[in-house]
């Protein structure tokens, strides 16, 4: 085939260490030939995607370690929404972040791959990226991913490159890791995380299994398409953060990582409530939100009440004394009879009005579940660290027509370095081939802090020196022909 055939391919690069490489079995729905999906070969040439997919790898081990990852379904689902998907699949079993270090072998290979792939056709769109169970205890996780990601987006000449972290497995409790890559978003731009909530190991206690795998790749696919706002209908948003509080003697316990629980009682000490925490930091408009929980109770039907709640409170810490105070009540929904040991799905909570509202401020949204009524029934609730996929931690099914502060409506614009420091001058270089008219500036809530109108030229160098405070901020341009578009700015 002639170059010309793969012009309109999209790029990712898949690297990381084993659950990318796959270690889960090769079932009969994942063999054949993905339809517009192509793998990029040793001899840096396109051929019609087969499992495995990292048998190409210029890193890895032996060819029959190689089985099914995440980047399978990742490329089918990418292909569901109309994308002819090139992947190059570049990961090595056992490595460690610091051998993905920029001058590494690993790092240099993975660039060459990229490279190649645009030599054979194609654009580079983005990074799906898998490790951490080598860094378990590694403090400076976060500045090391940071430093990889922006070597290599430097090196590819594409300072903007989205990135997809996927965490590390869960069924043995959550590790710190997973918190970090949780938050790695906040420390560099257009960078999000797939959650690995639900997902459960092959039998080795170490690597996916493959449903666990094709989940993972549906996930790393949704989150890179909220991520560049290509996504419209209904996505899933996991919780990021699930815990409950219960008083008298435990009233200083920190209860995370046991099942999510709602009660009320005459007594103190028995009464319990939940707190949930959710991410919609890629939204910036929906039109219906809907809480779903797997929930089980054995004894009759009750009334659960839910209320709005700060932000400010974390899963590792939360205790019944030092919970902040709870906000208005939001809604209520019936908790049904289950019966001993089953968990059933409570849906369609509906939420809509008091998300909206939140995506004003900060896009982290906290419920605080809670019995007001003293009939001693409880409502237990899978939590993120026992759920499966058939018995889900609580999510939020979200319907969105208009997402994303990437949301690029202005074709060729760009917008580096991100994020900006000391180092940079505290400048943001901005440029837009349609010339820009107008700049503003907001906070995290929304706040305007400057605004520069009548700019009329196709660069500009966006000063952040006088901006005080460091934390996120969104730029909005206007081109000269009326276009827009936001970029959230991370300014250390």
């Amino acid at each position: 085939m002639s170059q010309n055939t793969f012009s309109d391919l999209e790029i990712f690069l898949c690297i990381g260490q084993s659950n990318m490489a796959g270690r889960a079995s090769i079932e009969a729905q994942d063999t054949g030939l993905l339809e517009d999906v192509y793998l990029l070969n040793a001899s840096a040439n396109w051929e019609q995607a087969e499992n495995p997919l990292n048998q190409f790898s210029t890193i890895r081990g032996g060819l029959s370690m190689q089985k099914l990852g995440p980047s399978w379904e990742f490329g089918k689902t990418l292909q569901s929404y109309g994308k002819r998907v090139g992947l190059v699949v570049n990961a090595k079993g056992g490595s460690s972040i610091s051998q993905w270090a920029e001058g590494t072998t690993f790092f240099n290979q993975a660039v060459a791959r990229a490279l190649a792939a645009q030599t054979a056709g194609g654009t580079i769109k983005g990074i799906i990226w898998h490790q951490g169970e080598s860094d378990q205890g590694n403090t400076n996780y976060a500045a090391d991913f940071t430093a990889m990601i922006l070597a290599l987006r430097k090196a590819l000449s594409i300072p903007d490159l989205p990135v997809i972290a996927g965490q590390i497995r869960k069924w043995q409790g959550k590790k710190n890791i997973n918190t970090i890559i949780s938050k790695l978003k906040n420390t560099i731009s257009n960078v999000d995380f797939a959650s690995s909530t639900g997902l459960f190991h092959l039998g080795d206690n170490s690597h996916f299994d493959s449903e666990s795998q094709r989940q993972f790749g549906v996930r790393y696919a949704q989150k890179y398409l909220e991520l560049t706002d290509q996504v419209n209908g209904n996505t899933d948003i996991i919780v990021l953060e699930d815990t409950h509080v219960q008083g008298g003697s435990q009233a200083n316990n920190v209860l995370n990582g046991n099942l999510l629980r709602v009660r009320k009682t005459t007594s103190e000490g028995s009464t319990r409530k939940t707190w949930l925490k959710f991410d919609l930091s890629n939204y910036t408009s929906v039109s219906n939100v809907f809480l779903n929980l797997s929930g089980n109770n054995t004894q009759t039907n009750f009334t659960v009440s839910v209320f709005e709640g700060p932000d400010d409170w974390d899963e590792k810490t939360l205790t019944r004394n030092n919970q902040p105070t709870k906000g208005a009540l939001i809604t209520t929904f019936n908790s049904p009879v289950t019966g001993s040991n089953v968990y059933n799905l409570i849906e369609n909570i509906d939420i809509t009005s008091y998300v909206q509202a939140q995506l004003n401020g900060d896009k982290i949204i906290t419920l605080v579940l809670e019995d007001t009524t003293d009939d001693d029934v409880q409502l237990r609730i899978t939590n993120s660290e026992d759920a499966r996929i058939n018995n889900p931690a609580p999510f939020l099914k979200v319907t969105s027509t208009t997402l994303a502060v990437n949301k690029n409506d202005i074709m060729g614009f760009k917008a580096y370095p991100n994020p900006v420091n000391s180092t940079n001058g505290y400048r943001l270089e901005l440029f837009s081939p349609t010339g820009i008219e107008n700049i503003q500036i907001f906070s995290l809530v929304g706040r305007e802090i400057k605004s520069f109108d009548k700019i009329k030229s196709n660069t500009y160098s966006l000063d952040f020196s006088a901006i005080k405070s460091s934390g996120i901020y969104f730029v909005k341009v206007q081109d000269n022909k009326g276009s827009k578009t936001i970029r959230k700015v991370i300014k250390n």
